[in-house]
Parts: structure tokens; sequence; C-alpha cells
């Protein structure tokens, strides 16, 4: 979404007739995929657990990223909570696999973060995001592409109970952009998957490198 909004923002202003010196875009996705990916994970029990999976998985990487923790976060595979019926118990065995794994928040905390992924899921709908630049040569343009080409990857069996529920969109899932950015400079950064692109540090120096020659402040 982050990338839709900066590409907007800038289209919208050099449609005014303003000046728009740069744009760097990292690994964006279709919004159509999204979407699709979106309502796969609203409409069943293997969807809902996928959403209750992947929030805690996330909610261990980003306490260990805040806390600067050295040791590798052990996450929570699919396997092994799998065979649930009911999303009570399987709730109650993802929150005890959690706390064991040193995850720190409350079963009330845990349901907010929830609540707000699924309200980010169903707030996926953008409508002309694609609409082309009016002047794209009047920009320094840079889009930076995640170069294993998976969306999910190797991370699947951790934010997936189910590999169908994403199987139309681990690929090519920024076909679009590739094509509407073709003016741009295009690089390809070394990570596993586009789940794991932030987290991935080494794989961001380039842009990082980037962003520091474009926007230092002297």
């Amino acid at each position: 979404m982050g990338c839709t909004l900066a590409y907007e923002v800038a289209r919208q202003l050099l449609a005014l007739g303003r000046k728009v010196q740069s744009l760097v875009l990292i690994d964006p996705t279709d919004m159509a995929c999204v979407q699709q990916w979106a309502q796969a994970h609203d409409s069943s029990l293997v969807g809902l657990q996928s959403l209750l999976l992947r929030t805690l998985n996330f909610s261990l990487l980003s306490d260990s990223w805040d806390t600067g923790q050295d040791s590798p976060v052990v996450f929570i595979h699919r396997d092994d909570v799998m065979g649930y019926n009911s999303i009570d118990t399987f709730m109650e065995r993802l929150m005890e696999l959690g706390h064991q794994r040193g995850l720190k928040l409350s079963r009330e905390q845990f349901m907010f973060r929830v609540i707000q992924d699924r309200q980010l899921l169903n707030s996926l709908v953008c409508e002309g995001y694609n609409q082309p630049l009016p002047a794209p040569n009047d920009l320094n343009g840079f889009l930076f592409i995640n170069r294993s080409g998976a969306m999910q990857g190797a991370c699947a069996p951790y934010i997936l109970m189910d590999d169908s529920l994403a199987g139309a969109v681990e690929k090519h899932y920024n076909a679009e952009w590739l094509t509407q950015c073709s003016a741009f400079k295009h690089y390809e950064l070394e990570t596993t998957s586009h789940f794991m692109l932030l987290f991935e540090s080494h794989a961001l120096l380039p842009c990082v490198r980037l962003c520091e020659t474009l926007y230092r402040v002297s």
C-alpha cells in the first residue's frame, strides 16, 4: 500500500504541474492480486486460521526486531497447529506455542493486533491506482524488485494454513508495476520473499544507500 500511495501522490502532483524530482518504489504489489489474496482469507475457517497464524508469527518477529534480540526467532509452523476444527481450540494452542516462543502479548493484546490486520485486509480496495504518470520522464524513478519473485516463498508454512490460499498470487504479483514503471531504473533485491523484505536488512542495503544519496540533507 505504501508504494501505491507514493505513486498516486506523485501522479497527482505531476498532473497539477508540480515538480517531482524522484520516486522510489520497493517491491510494489498489484492491488488486484492483493485483493484476491485478502478475499481468500475472509471466506473460510482455514483463512481465519491463517490470519491468526500469520499475525502471531509476525508479532514474534516484530517484537524481536524492536528489542534487538540476538537469538533467532522460532516461528510456529502450520503443522504444529493443524487439525483443529474449532477456532477457540486453535487459538488456545496457538497462544500456548506463542508464549513458549517468547510472545509478550496477552490474549487480548494479540486479538487487538488480529483485528487491526483483518481491518487492513478488508480495506484493500483501490481503483485506478495504476494510471500512468503524466510525465514519467520528468522525474527520476527507481523500482526495487524482489529477485526471488515469490510473495510467500519459504515463509508459506508460517503464514498460510494451506498454500491454495495464495496460489494465484505467489508469482508475478508485481507484473503491472513492471509495465507501468518501464521508464524507471530497475534494481533487484536479494530477498527470500516479499513478506520478509523489510526484515532482511542486508537485502534493503541497495535501496537504503540510494535513498541516502537522493534525500541527504546538507
